[in-house]
């Protein structure tokens, strides 16, 4: 037997000896002698019993069942009850004896042996097992001597007179999937032409088929239908928001963000019914329409529809006002309230006596949720008063939960619960947004127009507080999760009108107590509002961002299928976005059954490529704007990226070779083979620090210690007199890798920063009388290096001067005097900086083996020792209590025109990223607001430190402050000049905020991600921003910096969602153990970039008369 498709046809024709099997009769056995025949060249294999024949007694039906079967029977019989899909055509068999029974179709019933004990070969094998089960039936045609047509019927499910059939069995979907994969569904072929084209059930996966991101990017605000509303006044309230003058708001809204408001509200208000999303419409050959389920192939004549979600996904791109866009819905929907569910009992009320007929009524308009409050103008006071104090309560069927010790909870008993029909809006978003909300709802909304209520994640409890008599709750996202760890949820006692989840791709987590919240509230409409639904489809926005910046690769044209890293990025994508749908929003049928989502939509899309399910149900509930759609309301100002190469200082090039030194040593120690190989996959932490590490050494790095660069050598110097052969290349690094060590450990500024861990600064015009404040001395006289602490404390205690000159002005002695102190370390404030304990030297290896265990990088514990800073840190490394005691009252101190002190300059650091970092923001500062985004604490220390010896008045926004505080900070930055200057941690870049204030920003470091990268754009670059917005990437140059840096701009959307980090990366890997040595040489005085203009250490403190 083959299967064959036909050149010229595409007909898939299956080869095998049919006829003699359509006719051959059931040979039934009970015995395990096997006895084979040859039919038309294919063997049978059949049983024989060996044992006397025992007559079986026969069966004797009911008339019951002869009934039944009768009424079966007929109804299998006509075929216009079944569903005709297609046909498959059988070649090379023999002229049939007879012509078998005549079939309503004019063809003939296929009536193969169904007996089980005789083995058929396929695809009949197939055909009887899902003929027994009366999944289908058949007829055939002999198109010639030698070629059958069989159509195929298959027995719908929603057949007229299924209550005949026996109940559904359970089919093995291998089988089915078999016979579907054969069927040719053309009209042609149904017509028996033997040319007929092939068009098959079960279609092949495309090479084109779209990935998340494609699909999400074609969905629209405004469907191409829009559903009739019944409701004048809810038609009224979209004619109102089109006009974009919304009752209560102060601001007026873009054409885009009016639509997306009115297709909220219709989201909201009407529930679409719609097909269930598991079939696929299906016209067969005869034009027939029927309903396929594109997992069981099971058909239905007509499809099962699914009641919509009232809410959805609000997903428009970052920066284009989704904040404002849902106080608009909030405030136009402020007098429409929640409805009771269809499950829910009405709770009678408490009284004896019989109420009123206005308490009747009122009561009866606030349960239907009538938006009584649009005419309470026209109302009497009595009749707004009585329909304000009347409550609607109801009972439903609750589940008492309990937490376990680990926090995960379980049911225990169902109790009814009395739940309060309000009209409240409950948000819920990060506790860094909270304060943000309150901002933009006092911006964009009339005053005293919404009653508002607001919860933080310390706040007080909210027990006795009636939450139904608020307009608007907002909470904390932590308070709400918080909340639902309790056995009395106090939120459950109300039913909300509508749930907001600010970046609510939380949502797609799986059992956090947020989630499960969130599952269990009693509310109408729920809406997560998040430009990112999912990680994979954070990248939307780098497309739009490519188009404004030299930065950023072009978007992909090749599209990868197997990678299996891909694939798992993808199903934990779209396994989140199911937690969305179905345990979120809990949209049917997915939320009926945890396991569908997985079978319908994971599975499918990622083992056959297909994405109509996904696609359909991502149209279904989000809502948003193509980019190309905003670009004609809304006009942003311009966005300039550049990348900025600089040169880096021999620190810098020390501490990179040190990193290439310690890989190569690793690879050529351990043969670059088993664990003991840093690029080992079992070393993925490891290399991961590396390339932190690596990193950090761009800008500055001091942990390696003196013992880590002997040991080192220690095992090169071993490598090259073991007697051991090695490559040429490998002798030659081993080689580089000495002199690099030996150039670390003869270089004082080197051994200095490893020692200390504090940043140099390099510094000339010092009075010789105050030069042994230096803590590497120059052969120049005035110059040496200082230390960023002393630095800071040398001006700190001029300041502290109280000896004065006849004009007032600070003597030089007095000065002289102060650094000497500090140098001796003998000031009260000072502290003592001493060099860390050295452990012994190590011992000589004798084994190589030994030397095997060498790491890429020092462990944790090998740098322990090093004084490794933090943001933290940054902010409170002052050296007087407040602002206002410190560079904004230096005119209270000053030099003398003459001072030796006002030549003392610095130019530049140990790091040429510092250096031009405090260049430019000193240029840039006073016309301009910055953002510094940073990756690593210690770089964020460095700059404030820096920032604090310049003057520059700077603020954190970094998860090591609090809430309130980064909340404060954030409200200084944007609204006053207070702070010109902020440095923000990359990790919060993502998370909603609107820093419009600012309009440059730097990133210290390339960013590995486009898609990270352009979320900390949008943090200025938004709606609001007033003036162009310029961004500075920087690199080192001739660096593996720049290397990185590279490959990142040649790699593909496809590349990055395989590679979310830069180990992952393949090509970066061997970029990393490939990298190359860095000239350098001892040269005298600073190197690298400086300052464009050097910086007077004392500027602060110079009389500018």
């Amino acid at each position: 037997m083959s299967v064959e498709i036909a050149a010229t046809s595409q007909t898939v024709t299956v080869n095998l000896p049919v006829t003699e099997l359509l006719s051959a009769a059931p040979i039934h056995s009970s015995r395990k002698r096997k006895r084979s025949r040859t039919v038309s060249g294919t063997t049978i294999v059949s049983q024989k019993n060996d044992s006397p024949k025992i007559p079986k007694k026969p069966r004797i039906k009911t008339k019951e069942q002869s009934d039944l079967d009768r009424e079966l029977a007929a109804v299998l019989n006509g075929l216009h009850n079944l569903a005709p899909i297609g046909t498959i055509t059988v070649d090379n068999i023999p002229r049939l004896p007879a012509p078998g029974l005549e079939a309503p179709d004019g063809w003939q019933w296929i009536e193969p042996p169904w007996d089980r004990t005789l083995v058929l070969p396929e695809p009949l094998e197939s055909l009887r097992y899902l003929y027994n089960k009366l999944f289908l039936r058949v007829t055939y045609r002999m198109l010639s001597t030698t070629v059958a047509r069989l159509r195929i019927y298959i027995v719908p499910k929603d057949i007229a007179g299924r209550r005949f059939f026996p109940p559904a069995p359970t089919l093995t979907k291998k089988r089915v999937k078999y016979i579907m994969s054969l069927v040719n569904t053309s009209p042609e072929s149904w017509d028996c032409q033997l040319d007929a084209p092939w068009q098959p059930l079960v279609k092949p996966a495309k090479d084109d088929v779209p990935t998340l991101t494609d699909m999400f990017n074609q969905i629209s605000a405004v469907p191409e239908t829009l559903p009739d509303l019944d409701d004048p006044e809810t038609q009224d309230l979209i004619d109102e928001v089109m006009t974009g003058s919304v009752t209560g708001m102060k601001s007026i809204l873009y054409q885009y963000q009016r639509e997306t408001v009115a297709e909220m509200i219709r989201k909201e208000i009407v529930q679409t019914k719609a097909i269930d999303p598991r079939l696929i419409e299906f016209v067969g050959p005869t034009g027939t329409t029927v309903y396929i389920d594109t997992d069981k192939f099971e058909v239905l004549l007509k499809p099962d529809y699914f009641d919509g979600t009232f809410g959805g996904v609000l997903s428009e791109e970052m920066g284009f006002g989704k904040t404002c866009i849902c106080i608009a819905l909030i405030c136009a929907t402020k007098f429409q309230g929640s409805r009771m569910p269809d499950q829910a009992r009405l709770l009678a009320p408490t009284n004896k006596t019989v109420p009123s007929l206005g308490k009747t009524c009122a009561r009866l308009i606030n349960r239907l949720g009538l938006p009584w409050r649009i005419y309470r103008s026209s109302l009497p006071d009595k009749c707004v008063e009585m329909l304000k104090t009347t409550k609607v309560s109801y009972l439903i069927d609750d589940i008492k939960t309990s937490s376990t010790r680990t926090g995960m909870r379980f049911r225990t008993e169902v109790r009814p619960r009395s739940v309060i029909l309000a009209g409240t809006t409950l948000i819920v978003c990060p506790e860094s947004l909270v304060h943000q909300w309150q901002q933009e709802l006092s911006k964009h909304v009339a005053k005293n127009y919404l009653s508002i209520l607001t919860f933080t994640g310390n706040a007080r409890d909210f027990r006795n507080t009636d939450l139904s008599r608020y307009d608007v709750v907002l909470m904390s996202l932590r308070k709400f999760a918080n909340e639902f760890q309790n056995d009395t949820v106090s939120l459950l006692r109300v039913r909300f009108k509508r749930m907001i989840v600010d970046e609510g791709h939380s949502m797609g987590a799986s059992n956090t107590n947020a989630t499960l919240g969130a599952k269990l509230l009693h509310v109408d409409r729920k809406w997560a509002v998040t430009g990112t639904p999912v990680p994979g489809l954070i990248g939307l926005n780098v497309g739009l961002d490519s188009a404004m910046t030299n930065t950023i690769s072009p978007p992909s044209k090749v599209r990868t299928t197997g990678s299996t890293h891909q694939s798992g990025k993808v199903a934990a994508d779209l396994v989140k976005l199911g937690h969305i749908v179905a345990d979120f929003l809990q949209l049917a049928p997915w939320c009926d059954n945890s396991g569908l989502w997985h079978k319908y939509c994971v599975s499918p899309f990622l083992d056959e490529r297909r994405h109509e399910i996904v696609d359909r149900v991502l149209k279904q509930v989000m809502v948003r704007h193509r980019w190309k759609d905003l670009e004609v309301d809304v006009k942003l100002p311009p966005l300039t990226h550049e990348v900025v190469l600089l040169e880096p200082t021999v620190f810098n090039k020390i501490n990179i070779n040190l990193f290439h030194a310690f890989v190569a040593v690793n690879a050529i120690s351990s043969d670059r083979t088993d664990q003991d190989y840093l690029f080992h996959r079992a070393n993925r932490a490891q290399l991961r620090r590396l390339v932190t590490n690596l990193q950090h050494s761009t800008f500055y790095w001091t942990g390696f210690s003196i013992d880590d660069v002997e040991f080192m050598l220690d095992v090169a110097n071993h490598c090259l007199t073991n007697g051991k052969t090695y490559t040429a290349h490998d002798v030659e690094l081993l080689h580089r890798c000495v002199d690099a060590g030996i150039f670390a450990m003869n270089n004082d500024a080197w051994k200095f920063s490893s020692t200390y861990h504090e940043m140099g600064y390099f510094a000339t015009g010092m009075p010789a009388e105050a030069s042994q404040m230096f803590d590497i001395a120059s052969t120049v006289p005035g110059a040496g290096v200082l230390a960023g602490p002393k630095t800071l404390y040398f001006q700190h205690f001029v300041r502290k001067i109280k000896t004065r000159e006849a004009d007032g002005s600070v003597p030089d002695h007095a000065i002289a005097n102060v650094a000497v102190e500090i140098a001796a370390g003998t000031t009260d404030e000072t502290p003592s900086i001493t060099a860390p304990v050295r452990s012994p030297a190590k011992a000589k290896a004798q084994d190589e083996a030994k030397f095997r265990n060498l790491p890429g990088v020092p462990t944790a514990s090998a740098s322990s020792s090093a004084t490794h800073h933090n943001a933290a840190q940054g902010k409170g490394y002052k050296y007087f209590s407040s602002y206002t005691e410190g560079f904004l009252n230096a005119s209270a101190v000053r030099l003398s025109s003459t001072s030796k002190f006002t030549d003392t300059v610095l130019s530049g650091s140990f790091s040429s990223k510092l250096s031009y970092l405090l260049s430019r923001i000193s240029a840039l500062s006073t016309d301009e607001k910055i953002i510094v985004f940073y990756e690593f604490d210690d770089v964020a220390f460095y700059l404030g430190e820096g920032l604090e010896i310049l003057g520059l008045e700077h603020c954190f926004y970094t998860t090591s402050l609090t809430t309130q505080a980064r909340a404060s900070n954030l409200m200084a930055f944007n609204a006053t000049d207070k702070f010109r200057v902020m440095l923000m941690d990359l990790n919060l870049a993502a998370h909603g905020l609107n820093i419009t204030g600012a309009s440059r920003i730097f990133f210290v470091n390339p960013v590995w991600q486009p898609n990270i990268e352009a979320q900390a754009m949008r943090r200025a670059h938004r709606i609001g921003q007033l003036r162009p917005v310029v961004v500075e990437t920087l690199v080192l140059k001739g660096t593996i910096e720049q290397d990185m840096f590279d490959r990142r701009r040649h790699m593909t959307d496809q590349d990055f969602a395989v590679a979310k980090t830069l180990t992952d990366d393949e090509p970066m890997n061997k970029i990393i153990s490939d990298s190359k040595f860095i000239a350098v040489e001892n040269e005298p005085g600073p190197t690298g970039y400086l300052f464009k203009s050097p910086v007077k250490l004392l500027k602060h403190f110079v009389d500018e008369m």
